[in-house]
Order: structure tokens, then sequence, then C-alpha cells
């Protein structure tokens, strides 16, 4: 294993111990997860020294570290909040990065690497500050190829619904699962809805985006806020806990404050035991 990269002399075996402690509470509440049958890729040595020493903060240096170690679903998500402050930027690279994944020919993983590597210098440039990356440890704990997996699998489910209805990823933690969604429903024709209930909150008339990667002129576009809602749709989230942040959501698109989302409209990676 590789030691992790720091200036102090602690021992290996001792600052492991730490970072263990750091996502123990991630452990603690969280359902037993099932690994995939596949062998886990170890994050970079620095990956793990931000969660070590300084509290899972992600900026420019630290996702082109995941980008270049092949970690491209984690970069897109850390590089989505990283030009939250920024929705002109965040809508270029939003449209490179669907340009990228729509891709057939045999460089496409390469081309989408130097379109998020291509992101990461604007980000230096402009000297971004670092975005919370917290959400990484429960990664690390229930595995990357699990992840991948159960969002491969609720694509398929949702493209293999009869009354097709709108995938709607819920920013920022739904979009881990983008690359899946966009290379399986695409396929059937169907646009995705990117809602980032954060903009939703402030006030701000964009709350999103629409991706249509069959529309060569404009695959993407911004989701204003009184954007008509489609009868039949579903959420996609990461994590379903005390139904707090899914019932804003829901708050938001229905309209109706109050009322209850419907449990046949939400799709996520895991439930923990809290959630309803």
């Amino acid at each position: 294993m590789t030691e992790i990269s720091s200036g102090d002399k602690t021992p290996f075996s001792r600052r492991f111990i730490k970072l263990r402690n750091v996502i123990s509470s991630v452990k603690e509440s969280v359902a037993p997860p099932v690994r995939s049958s596949l062998s886990e890729p170890l994050m970079p040595a620095d990956i793990r020294y931000a969660f070590e020493y300084q509290d899972g903060m992600m900026g420019p240096d630290r996702i082109r570290s995941l980008i270049q170690n092949n970690f491209s679903d984690i970069g897109n998500y850390l590089l989505l909040k990283s030009f939250d402050a920024d929705p002109d930027l965040q809508e270029e690279y939003l449209k490179n990065y669907v340009a990228g994944v729509m891709g057939e020919d045999e460089m496409k993983d390469e081309r989408i690497k130097d379109i998020q590597l291509q992101a990461c210098h604007t980000l230096a440039e402009r000297n971004a500050a670092p975005v919370n990356g917290k959400k990484l440890a429960k990664i690390m704990v229930q595995g990357v190829n699990l992840w991948n997996q159960r969002f491969s699998e609720i694509a398929e489910e949702v493209a293999d619904m009869p009354t097709e209805p709108t995938p709607v990823y819920i920013a920022y933690a739904g979009v881990l699962g983008l690359r899946q969604g966009l290379e399986v429903l695409s396929q059937r024709d169907r646009e995705i809805l990117v809602l980032n209930p954060d903009w939703a909150k402030r006030g701000s008339d964009n709350v999103g985006y629409r991706l249509d990667p069959q529309n060569r002129e404009s695959p993407v576009t911004k989701l204003k806020r009184g954007f008509m809602r489609p009868d039949d749709f579903v959420f996609i989230d990461d994590t379903r806990s005390t139904d707090t942040h899914i019932n804003e959501v829901w708050d938001f698109w229905s309209r109706a404050n109050g009322s209850s989302l419907p449990e046949d409209r939400i799709r996520v990676v895991y439930t923990t035991p809290q959630s309803k």
C-alpha cells in the first residue's frame, strides 16, 4: 500500500488508524455494504491525506489527481461543485463533458479526461476555493465499483420502465451517476434533467439543466425556475436517510408544501436505516 504523504513522522500504521476513524462515522450510519466482486481501485495518496488532515477539502490539484487516476465520475461531481458559483463556466464544462461521454470511439475515455483536466486548469487559474469532498468517505467505505454498478442498474431500470419517465438527477451527489445515465438513457432517446435544489432555495432563476444528447446543436440548456414539470419522472440521488433533503426537493418540484413524495418516484444507491 502506498504511504500517505505528509510532513510528519507518525508511523503509517497509526496514521491509517486515524484515517479509518475519520470515516468511521460513515460506516456506522449506513447499512452494511454489499461489495462489488471487482477489485477496488485505491484512491490516490493525496486524497487519503485530505481526509486525514484537511477535512476532505478538494481543490483543483486534488481533483486533477483523481481524474489522472481514472476516478472520472468523482471528478465530474467535484468539478460541477467547484463551478457552482459560476453557472456559465459550469454550463460550458457540462456541455463539453456530455459531448465527451456521448462519443463512441476508442478514444472516449481519454477525451473525457482531457476535458476534465482542462476544467481543472480553468479552476486553478481562477484560484478556485476547495470544495467539500466528504461524500467520498461514503464511496471509500462501500467501494467505487459498487456505486458505479448501482448507478448503472438504476439507469437501466429507469430506461426499461414502460411509462418512459424523465430521469431527474439531484445535484450534486446524484451526478456521480450522470455518465451511466447518459450512456444508457440516450440510447432510448430520453432527455435527462439535473436539478440543483440549492439554486432553487437561493431563489435563482436557473435551477439546473436539461440534457438532450440527441440535440447536436443544444445538448445542454439551463433549466429555468418555472420549467414545465414532466408528468412522469424519477428522482435519482445517492443516499436516502432522514428524507429531509428529498422532501425539500419534492416541495419545490410539486409546488405543494407538506405533500409526500410517492415511493416509486425515487431511486438511490443506498438507503440508511434511519430513512422512511
